[in-house]
């Protein structure tokens, strides 16, 4: 089993080129390599968390499918690793007291499961309005909790405000605080995403019909496995 100062350097240059492998039509990369290391990357992963081949399994089975059928399966192998690799990445700079990284990290992963939400809903125009810069990202959490509300999501209000602070910690980070202050802000950032990312898998089956692809117990224990680092 590699550290996880090794691994990490691996996935996160791998995990960021799924994207350009998915919407960058002029990624020039091997396609098969990158998801055979992807593929070796979760293992190792799932074997560092302990988390008994949750994680494994559902990475093999969504790089099977997305070989078949990219644009169907793609976007959540990419939202799966994402979302896993930088929470993971978040408790590890937490436990080398480096806070203000984990707050970075948190940052990627509230950013990230939102516009998966908004995908899911057929309304990625909103994401592009926020990332052009024609609203902050606070008026685009606060029309996405609309959004949701008008699906009939009680708890949607609840959502934006644990991201807004998640969010906020990584991108407003206070270096002058106390040093036990900075350990309970990130603390609570990486706390706050992973509550929003397990949230939002039962607030989009709920506001769209559509069963998951990862079970939301399979996804909640992973999520646990990293949670429970700190």
């Amino acid at each position: 089993m590699a550290s996880f100062a090794s691994l990490d350097k691996r996935m996160g240059k791998d995990v960021n080129q799924i994207h350009d492998w998915l919407w960058n039509p002029g990624w020039k990369g091997d396609a098969e390599r990158l998801l055979a290391d992807l593929a070796r990357e979760a293992r190792e992963l799932d074997a560092y968390l302990g988390v008994h081949g949750k994680l494994r399994r559902h990475v093999e089975a969504l790089i099977k499918a997305a070989q078949g059928d990219r644009e169907r399966y793609g976007g959540t192998l990419y939202e799966l690793l994402y979302n896993l690799y930088n929470l993971t990445a978040a408790t590890e700079r937490w436990r080398r007291k480096d806070y203000k990284a984990a707050g970075e990290h948190v940052a990627q992963v509230v950013e990230s499961d939102s516009i998966g939400t908004c995908a899911s809903l057929d309304s990625f125009p909103l994401v592009e309005e926020w990332e052009s810069g024609k609203i902050d990202f606070e008026t685009y959490a606060s029309r996405l909790a609309d959004l949701l509300q008008g699906k009939g999501i009680a708890t949607a209000g609840q959502y934006k405000r644990v991201m807004l602070a998640a969010r906020t910690f990584g991108k407003e980070w206070d270096g002058s605080a106390p040093k036990a202050q900075q350990a309970l802000a990130a603390r609570a950032a990486i706390e706050g995403a992973a509550w929003c990312t397990v949230a939002t898998r039962t607030i989009r089956e709920a506001a769209t019909g559509r069963p998951l692809t990862v079970p939301l117990k399979d996804y909640a224990g992973i999520i646990q496995g990293i949670v429970g680092r700190l």
